[in-house]
């Protein structure tokens, strides 16, 4: 991971740090804007652990977390989602009303968060070929716009059998804060993963969720 903050904590932090942010930038890339509402769920614990850093950890504070993943949602072009991610985790947890971390990773957020994230998931690394993470696993707004409707159609009791399958579980996590029933949502889309799993999945078989 390349930085240049001139600042020797703030390196040295993103540094430790940067497997675990690879981690949850993979992880919005392939589940897109559900994946970081459902990490922003995981990390919702009171404010002293989300506001608290500990030093040599592989993952980032809680608070940084969660602006990073946001970081991700601003690049691949969701600018309001990001917007509103901000938005609810900084009313969630004010670091003017306390915290424990240090001033400098604080005060370096703004610019540091944008370059970690661009050399992470936007430049051409060799080990993929030369190609970057976000060519390497695409997410772009039409896959958005189908888990959208997938988890209406859930909603409305039917799964999707034209969405993948990784695609079929951010339409689930949608789908709970459109008023889906818990119990039989499980239900549904368990059986319908489990099904899918049995036979090989076709690129042909989502033509229109294919990269090209």
């Amino acid at each position: 991971l390349l930085l240049n903050v001139g600042d020797p904590l703030t390196t040295t932090t993103y540094g430790c740090w940067h497997k675990e942010i690879f981690a949850d930038l993979c992880a919005v890339l392939l589940g897109g804007t559900a994946s970081v509402w459902g990490m922003m769920d995981f990390l919702a614990h009171p404010g002293p652990k989300v506001l608290t850093y500990k030093p040599g950890g592989a993952h980032p504070t809680g608070y940084i977390r969660a602006m990073i993943q946001a970081e991700m949602l601003r690049r691949l072009g969701f600018e309001s989602e990001a917007a509103k991610v901000r938005r609810v985790w900084q009313s969630l947890y004010d670091p003017a009303r306390g915290h424990r971390i240090p001033k400098r990773l604080l005060e370096t957020m703004r610019r540091t968060i944008p370059h970690v994230v661009d050399e992470i998931a936007f430049q051409p690394r060799r080990n993929l070929a030369n190609h970057a993470l976000a060519d390497t696993i695409v997410f772009k707004p039409d896959h958005e716009k189908a888990i959208r409707e997938g988890a209406a159609a859930l909603v409305r009791g039917v799964v999707p059998s034209d969405l993948p399958p990784r695609f079929v579980l951010s339409a689930s996590r949608h789908a709970i804060g459109m008023g889906a029933s818990l119990p039989q949502l499980a239900a549904k889309v368990t059986a319908h993963l489990a099904k899918t799993s049995r036979r090989p999945q076709r690129r042909e078989e989502f033509p229109h969720l294919i990269a090209a």
